[in-house]
């Protein structure tokens, strides 16, 4: 039996989504919502590493995340780059990223407790389906020694209801698509609105290892 879905993100997010195009011309100024959304979840304080001001200055897509344990610090992150064997990373404020293939969490840098590596694919092709079915996932991950363990997950990943996500200027009629995954004496669920013609992930849970938990993280528009 899937578990019930979470509400996604805290209500606070319904401020952020709306961001602005502006272009910048100076390596330091950022769009203003993008700016207040970065440093919500940023460490830092100063001004943002370069390559989130050039993306910011690019109009790169933005997405807007927020750890489940402290849910009132949402973030954006911007889209760095995308890699020949589509891997995409995002950037915050401060130079965290998390990267992402199909739409599938597969690393983290500059959290705390990182996914150094993980092999998804058999999941991305069962939830890009719609589909039931089994599947293992490999995660590399930094424990609280500071030191890399590889954990093996086996999840049971199977369709769910309908939702209709909120993206601030319009509404995406979505199919959502539950991971339930133990393995490691551990247990998480993951959770991934999709928009049923294009198979896009619009909306996610997912789980980034023992130390950060849950990230939920929701696609936003300009």
């Amino acid at each position: 039996m899937t578990r019930a879905l979470p509400v996604i993100l805290a209500p606070l997010l319904a401020a952020l989504i709306g961001l602005t195009g502006c272009a910048n011309t100076e390596i330091t100024l950022l769009s203003p919502a993008i700016e207040q959304a970065a440093r919500r979840f940023s460490r830092a304080e100063a001004a943002p590493v370069p390559a989130f001001a050039a993306a910011d200055r690019a109009g790169a897509p933005v997405m807007i995340a927020a750890l489940d344990k402290t849910p009132d610090r949402a973030a954006a992150f911007l889209r760095q780059s995308v890699s020949q064997d589509g891997v995409s990373t995002w950037i915050t404020l401060d130079g965290s990223q998390m990267m992402f293939r199909d739409g599938l969490l597969v690393g983290t840098r500059g959290l705390t407790g990182d996914v150094l590596a993980a092999d998804a694919g058999e999941s991305a092709a069962l939830i890009r389906a719609l589909g039931t079915g089994v599947a293992t996932r490999i995660m590399t991950v930094i424990d609280g020694e500071d030191q890399a363990r590889r954990l093996a997950f086996r999840c049971q990943i199977a369709p769910n209801r309908a939702d209709l996500v909120d993206l601030g200027q319009i509404q995406v009629q979505t199919r959502t698509v539950v991971e339930d995954c133990r393995g490691n004496g551990m247990d998480f669920v993951n959770y991934y609105w999709l928009e049923p013609r294009s198979r896009e992930i619009i909306q996610s849970g997912q789980w980034a290892g023992p130390s950060n938990g849950k990230i939920s993280m929701r696609k936003a528009l300009r």
